[in-house]
Order: structure tokens, then sequence, then C-alpha cells
């Protein structure tokens, strides 16, 4: 009895060290490029600037996707930048127009294989929108690579006086995928 009890014991522990036991084995992720691009009807009617404005990129998995879908996004811009950059946030700058998270990014290695992206838009004028489920200056993208099996190329979000839209189309997928 006890030896069956101690060759299941060893056949678990095998099994989980493997990482082929339990839930999240063998999920199946992409990292993308990723471009955020600011649309022209931001930019100041008599300088034609973009206004000042920040983005945050922070890669997570699904525990951190429910923290940061619950964030005040105008209270986290109000974290200093060391502070943003100490939970491991990719900082962008808006103001000169178009930026690019590369594949080859640094912080990916720093996100630890990402299940999604977590975008954050410091836009003007929508700090009211800040303690929303659903606030416009949030974005998040799934990695699951059956989503992006179409993908030629990076995923582009636009951001308007609005939000972030997303302009690249994923794939559907089942309900219950991430």
């Amino acid at each position: 009895m006890l030896r069956t009890r101690t060759i299941g014991l060893l056949v678990f522990l095998a099994v989980s060290m493997l990482g082929i036991g339990g839930c999240g084995g063998g999920v199946n992720v992409v990292q993308p490029g990723v471009v955020l691009k600011p649309n022209d009807s931001l930019r100041d009617s008599a300088t034609r600037q973009f206004p000042p404005m920040r983005a945050h990129v922070i890669g997570v998995n699904a525990e951190g996707k429910r923290e940061w879908e619950s964030q005040n996004v105008t209270a986290h811009f109000l974290r200093t930048r060391d502070q943003a950059l100490a939970m491991n946030a990719r900082e962008f700058s808006l103001e000169n127009g178009e930026i690019r998270l590369t594949r080859s990014d640094p912080a990916w290695s720093l996100w630890k294989e990402p299940m999604y992206l977590v975008v954050l838009i410091d836009l003007p004028g929508k700090g009211s929108e800040g303690g929303k489920p659903n606030d416009p200056r949030r974005h998040i993208i799934s990695l699951n690579a059956k989503r992006w099996n179409k993908l030629n190329g990076d995923i582009v979000l636009k951001v308007t006086a609005d939000g972030v839209v997303r302009e690249t189309q994923e794939s559907p997928v089942e309900p219950t995928e991430f």
C-alpha cells in the first residue's frame, strides 16, 4: 500500500515538473510587435503638434490581467516614472507620433512569457474616466497564438481622442480561450 502511494506521488511530481499537468501547461502565446499610432485629430490645430501623451505597456499573466482591469488609469499615471518602471511598465511618449514595441524589445524578457499586454494611454481630457471598468484609455491584448495565426506584421492600436482602438483584426477563438 505504501509502495503504491509512493509510486503515485513520484508520478505526480514528475508530471508536474514537466509542466504537462495542471492548467496553463502548453499555452501557446505570441510575442508580436505592437504599434501605437496617435490619430491626427489629436494634433493642436495651430501648432500641428501632438499633446504630451505617455503610454505604458505591461506584459502580464491571467492574474495580472484581472488586477489591471480594475486599476484606475488616472491614478496609475499619477505615479512617478520610477514607480511605473518598477511595475515593469515599458514607457513611451506619443508626442512625436507613432511608436513601436518591437518583438526584440528588452521588456519582453522582464515580463517572463506574458499571456496579455496591457496598454495604458495618458490621454488629455480623459481624467474623469479613471475609475471606470471600461476606461477607454486601457486596452488589453490577448497573446493567444490562435488569435494571431493570420498576423502579418505588427498589432496596430490607434490612439484617438476617445481612447485606444485596435486596428488589427484577430482570428476568432473558442469563448473558453484567453
